[in-house]
C-alpha cells in the first residue's frame, strides 16, 4: 500500500507541527458509511458525521487529521448484526460460499463495478482539493474471487494521497463520489442486509490541532 519511508516523511514533519499543541500526531482514520440507493449517482461523505452508521470514524471539531491514504469500499451488513460486516475493495456477490460462512453479498446483476467507473472529489472550504480522482484506484479484486473472502482487506486497494491534506474540524469538507448511474442501477444487498458505501482516510490526528 505504502512504503514506510513515504509514511516515515510525513510523521516526522507532523512531529515537529504537533509539539506547539503541546501533543503528537496518532495514527488513526476517519471511516465514513452511507447507504446505497437505487439510480443514485453521487454520493457525499462527511467527515464529521459522529452520528451516521455505528462503525463511523468521525473528525471531532477541535482535532487535525492529516491522510497519507485512502480506499473506497462496499460493506453489505445482516441486518441481525449491525456493525459486524467486513468492507472489501470490489463487488462481493451473494454465493454459496459466502453464505456458507454468514456472510451476506451484494445481489448478482453486475452493476456493482460501475463504481469504479467514476471519480472522487475531495474540497475544503471553496478551495478544490482534488477534483476527479478515478475510483478505478480503489478496485482491488483477489486471485480467486470468494475464496477466503474473509482475508480480503479493502486497505489492500488504498491510494496514495501524494499531495498533502489538512483537515480540520474547524474546516467545511466535502467529499463526493460520483458514477454513471441510471435510474435502474442497483447496487444492493440479498434480501435480510442493506449495502454501503465505504470511504476511509488513513493518516494522523492533532488533538486539539484544528485550525480556521
Amino acid at each position: 500500500m505504502q512504503t514506510i519511508d513515504f509514511k516515515r516523511q510525513r510523521f516526522s514533519t507532523l512531529v515537529d507541527e504537533a509539539k506547539k499543541y503541546d501533543t503528537a500526531p496518532m495514527l488513526s482514520k476517519i471511516r465514513i458509511c452511507v447507504p446505497l440507493a437505487v439510480g443514485q449517482q453521487a454520493y457525499d461523505f462527511d467527515i464529521k458525521d459522529a452520528k451516521g452508521h455505528k462503525t463511523n470514524r468521525a473528525l471531532k471539531d477541535n482535532d487535525m487529521f492529516v491522510p497519507y491514504a485512502m480506499s473506497l469500499g462496499y460493506m453489505v451488513e445482516d441486518d441481525a448484526l449491525p456493525g459486524h460486516a467486513p468492507t472489501f475493495p470490489y463487488p462481493v456477490q451473494v454465493t454459496a460460499a459466502l453464505t456458507a460462512i454468514g456472510l451476506k453479498g451484494l445481489v448478482a446483476n453486475g452493476h456493482g463495478y460501475l463504481l469504479y467507473q467514476g471519480t472522487t472529489s475531495i474540497r475544503t472550504n471553496q478551495t478544490v482539493n482534488v477534483q476527479e480522482l478515478p475510483n478505478s484506484l480503489f478496485l482491488h479484486v483477489p486471485k480467486a474471487e470468494n475464496a477466503g473472502v474473509t482475508g480480503s482487506n479493502i486497505e489492500e486497494s488504498a491510494y496514495i494521497l501524494p499531495e498533502r491534506f489538512d483537515f480540520s474540524g474547524k474546516r467545511d469538507h466535502k467529499i463526493r463520489t460520483e458514477f454513471p448511474a441510471i435510474p435502474t442501477t442497483t447496487i444492493a444487498g440479498e434480501a435480510g442486509s442493506k449495502a454501503y458505501l465505504v470511504l476511509e482516510m488513513y493518516g494522523w490526528t492533532i488533538q486539539s490541532g484544528a485550525t480556521l
